[in-house]
């Protein structure tokens, strides 16, 4: 293994392993840092609630962004998890399935609901 899997495994062994077991978490490679572990959205909607991205809106109590919605309880997603899940809503066109990457949720070690969802996951 290279350091930067090793620093990811050795950061919470059991919470690294139970994501990449959940397939929430991929081993990728990079020719100039080696591999590492890429953490995918869970859809906690912490991201949304600690920072805007740079198309994000504060809603009227400034709580989290105004495009942050609940999944709908039909989706697939949705129903694998016992939490609820959250989904940008923003018209920008993209894909509505890939994060926004704005590095305050998907791997922040301050997200609380992250582990819960993946292990939730059935």
């Amino acid at each position: 293994m290279s350091d930067g899997i090793v620093d990811q495994i050795n950061t919470n062994p059991e919470a690294t392993l139970r994501e990449l077991r959940n397939k929430t978490a991929d081993v990728k490679f990079h020719p100039e840092i080696g591999s590492y572990i890429s953490f995918r959205c869970v859809r906690s909607g912490y991201c949304c609630r600690a920072k805007l991205c740079d198309i994000g809106a504060w809603n009227e109590d400034r709580s989290q962004c105004k495009y942050l919605n609940e999944l709908s309880a039909d989706n697939e997603e949705a129903q694998r998890s016992a939490h609820v899940l959250y989904q940008c809503t923003h018209p920008h066109g993209s894909n509505q399935d890939d994060a926004r990457q704005i590095g305050q949720g998907c791997n922040s070690p301050m997200n609380p609901d992250r582990q819960t969802i993946v292990a939730s996951f059935k």
